[in-house]
């Protein structure tokens, strides 16, 4: 008798282990679980290759390239001469891409059924402009240290083109760097604008991108434009986490060693 009740209580003790080990186990699993869930919730997507609709679709929530976030895409507003026609947003292409500390968006233009397109105005006075606005953020931890501006483009004298990119922060200077013809004529090909350095890059920036497109008795092709942002550090993405997630992540490690010390304590006294 006193061996079966004794055996009943090495049971239960087990039981009682085993139920706290499996308590333990299933509250590292929802700490775990929320930290992700924290660590993502407010996070924006990544930016994939999509016409502008899709992009100016995404509103203040914006996307990701790298450690940086682009939002509040504005539909272009275009000031094109009598007769040369406008583009819609779905038909500039963009095509996000990263290298190292550089986050990059071109801009490519397409025909309705989706095909590559080059802008060409040949008579003269012909105009070809837009110009159209985004948000661009810095991740946590970095800051913009340069941007600049680049376009595939070919002319011949006195045709002209230019491709300009503004970025300003609210009440700051605007910073800029354009690309253009350079009053010569040029083979069609893809030419950068000088790297622009930013000396206060800690805040969001407005961007204002402004394509012109002039004939004058020449001729003048366009492809697209790239707009490039430098950050400084290079930080990786992802690898600084915000501080709600820090939060819970702190908070589940205490939960953890609270409920080992608890069983602990527990074993030491069915000992």
């Amino acid at each position: 008798m006193i061996a079966s009740s004794l055996l009943t209580l090495e049971r239960m003790k087990s039981n009682i282990l085993v139920g706290e080990q499996q308590q333990m186990a299933t509250s590292i699993r929802l700490c775990v679980l929320a930290g992700l869930v924290v660590t993502t919730v407010g996070a924006a997507p990544m930016c994939t290759t999509q016409l502008y609709s899709a992009y100016v679709a995404l509103g203040s929530g914006g996307c990701s390239v790298g450690d940086e976030t682009f939002s509040n895409f504005t539909t272009p507003s275009f000031t094109n001469s009598l007769g040369v026609a406008t583009l819609t947003n779905d038909q500039i292409l963009v095509t996000p891409s990263n290298a190292g500390a550089t986050d990059s968006l071109s801009f490519s233009y397409e025909t309705v059924t989706g095909a590559p397109m080059t802008i060409t105005l040949s008579d003269n006075a012909q105009v070809f402009a837009f110009t159209f606005m985004y948000v661009a953020s810095a991740g946590s931890g970095t800051t913009l240290s340069s941007l600049q501006m680049g376009s595939t483009f070919g002319n011949t004298t006195p045709g002209s083109v230019s491709a300009t990119k503004n970025a300003q922060t609210a009440g700051g200077p605007i910073i800029t760097s354009a690309v253009t013809d350079n009053g010569i004529t040029n083979a069609f090909g893809t030419f950068s604008g000088p790297v622009t350095p930013v000396t206060n890059g800690t805040t969001p920036f407005n961007v204002l991108d402004a394509i012109s497109l002039q004939a004058q008795s020449g001729m003048v092709s366009d492809a697209g434009f790239k707009n490039s942002f430098t950050l400084s550090p290079a930080g990786v993405p992802g690898s600084a986490p915000e501080p709600p997630a820090s939060i819970l992540i702190g908070s589940g490690l205490l939960l953890i060693s609270g409920l080992v010390r608890k069983i602990s304590r527990r074993r030491r006294a069915h000992a």
